[in-house]
């Protein structure tokens, strides 16, 4: 199969999309980007996973059975605090915007900065968040990443560079 042309409408960031809605990431096909293809987290679309996520668990129901992200045990959508809690950047981050930092490195390509307000955002004057995927790698048969996190308040920026591994049940753990 030849190479998509760069105007095809079913390329996005380098990427090829599959199908409207499915998109191509290494080792996998997603569905429910969240937005990050633009460039952006939709808080709305994580929000609700997670909650859909949470009643499942509350029914008894096996992750693998939540049609909208199945996962293994310890919902990756909800459990991505220990990746940034030592950071600046982490700081004030709340359970949607932890799962924005796991959709973005579970979806962007290398070099897509994804942007997104924080839950606190009322007109300008809320914590706004930047991350970006640096590489993608494999080690010990981990799917890892290198990121670059912003965090923007108050007019000032907070910066984190670190290294993220995929773990077998979905959740993205700080690594090195």
């Amino acid at each position: 199969m030849a190479d998509p042309l760069p105007h095809d409408p079913l390329v996005v960031a380098g990427m090829q999309l599959r199908a409207p809605g499915v998109f191509r990431a290494p080792y996998a096909v997603y569905s429910a980007t969240y937005g990050i293809e633009r460039g952006t987290c939709d808080r709305r679309l994580v929000a609700r996973d997670i909650a859909s996520q949470r009643a499942m668990t509350q029914r008894g129901a096996s992750p693998a059975q939540n049609p909208v992200q199945p996962v293994a045990a310890g919902s990756p959508l909800t459990y991505q605090g220990a990746l940034l809690r030592d950071s600046p950047v982490g700081r004030g981050m709340d359970a949607v915007d932890l799962g924005c930092v796991g959709r973005i490195l579970e979806y962007a390509p290398d070099r897509l900065t994804v942007r997104w307000y924080g839950a606190d955002h009322a007109g300008l004057d809320g914590p706004a968040y930047a991350l970006t995927p640096l590489a993608t790698f494999e080690r010990d048969g981990l799917y890892c990443r290198d990121y670059r996190t912003v965090a923007t308040r108050d007019g000032r920026d907070e910066q984190n560079y670190g290294t993220a591994c995929r773990r077998p049940d979905g959740v993205w753990q700080k690594s090195g």
